[in-house]
């Protein structure tokens, strides 16, 4: 199967993001994707963001609270618990918060915000973006790359 299928039958189509989780690449869906439709060989986790940034704050099996999307890749991430906790750079938070502190109220808040966090984001931090796929397949085919990419 080379499309994955959330919960109201609705498709997500390729291309697929693929992020960085625990240094080892993962595709990335905004959707809660059915178990059914993850190809065999490949596992499949839920993120959690911390309500306001966008940014990967919790992994599980089954997110409920502050579901942000779904990662399936090859390896097993190592959880505490049943959960794994994303690396997040402190620095980048205490930064950002006198940043959003400074612009709070603007008219234009979330689109400054939005800049920031693209212009800012640590390259090192879980859900760091490393490109995109064509397909499960192409994922698979260039999985050595894509993890190297993610080493870096």
């Amino acid at each position: 199967m080379e499309n994955f299928i959330d919960y109201s039958g609705h498709v997500q189509k390729p291309p697929y993001e693929v992020v960085s989780v625990n240094k080892k690449p993962y595709i990335f869906l905004d959707l809660r994707t059915k178990t059914e439709s993850i190809p065999d060989g490949l596992l499949k986790y839920e993120v959690a963001d911390d309500g306001s940034s966008g940014r990967f704050c919790r992994i599980k099996k089954g997110i409920m609270v502050n579901f942000w999307g779904t990662i399936i890749g090859k390896e097993q991430l190592p959880m505490e618990d049943g959960e794994y906790f994303p690396k997040m750079d402190e620095k980048y938070d205490l930064e950002r918060d006198a940043y959003e502190e400074s612009v709070f109220g603007s008219e234009d808040f979330d689109s400054l915000m939005e800049a920031y966090d693209q212009e800012h984001f640590p390259e090192d931090e879980d859900g760091a973006g490393v490109g995109c796929v064509d397909s499960v397949r192409d994922y698979l085919d260039r999985y050595d790359e894509l993890k190297e990419m993610c080493e870096e």
